[in-house]
């Protein structure tokens, strides 16, 4: 089943497993957590704060959507901003992965895996600003992409792709 928040609706601290959560847009929701097979996607003028994706967990800010205050963390736990959507203080921690796509915008996103076990990665396609990444952090900007304002720590790992007619 699936849950929505709509225009002017505010939902506080709901907990998605193997369920979803759409936010659409003039909804707002506020403290969720996401895990356990649970996705939640933010659809353009959706917004969400202060939210958590732990293991299995997925989320989707989709162009016109925004985040901010988001932690992603544990094993397939995944955040995707697609062309468009923006977010802002994200953290990632051990086994978490964040996307941004081609349009999309990550600001103040910070890195941190555990070392000798667990990475955290971030892939740019679109624009990242004022990203931190710690030891046994992963950052990867793909061709096209922007990253600015970065800051790297001992044992942070960053990696480019070349376009082939560079």
């Amino acid at each position: 089943m699936a849950y929505y928040v709509s225009s002017g609706v505010t939902s506080t601290g709901v907990r998605v497993s193997e369920n979803q959560i759409s936010v659409l847009s003039g909804g707002v929701a506020d403290g969720t957590i996401v895990d356990s097979y649970g996705s939640m996607t933010v659809s353009s003028g959706g917004t969400i704060n202060d939210t958590t994706v732990n293991s299995d967990g997925r989320l989707l800010v989709c162009s016109g959507g925004s985040a901010d205050s988001t932690v992603v963390s544990g094993i397939s736990a995944v955040m995707l901003i697609e062309g468009g959507g923006s977010a802002a203080d994200i953290n990632v921690q051990e086994y978490g992965v964040l996307h941004v796509e081609s349009g999309g915008s990550a600001t103040g996103a910070v890195l941190s895996g555990f070392p000798g076990m667990a990475s955290a990665v971030m892939y740019v396609g679109g624009a990242a600003e004022s990203t931190t990444v710690l030891s046994c952090g992963y950052l990867y900007v793909s061709s096209g992409a922007t990253a600015t304002d970065i800051v790297f720590s001992k044992g942070a790992y960053l990696g480019f792709t070349v376009a082939s007619d560079t």
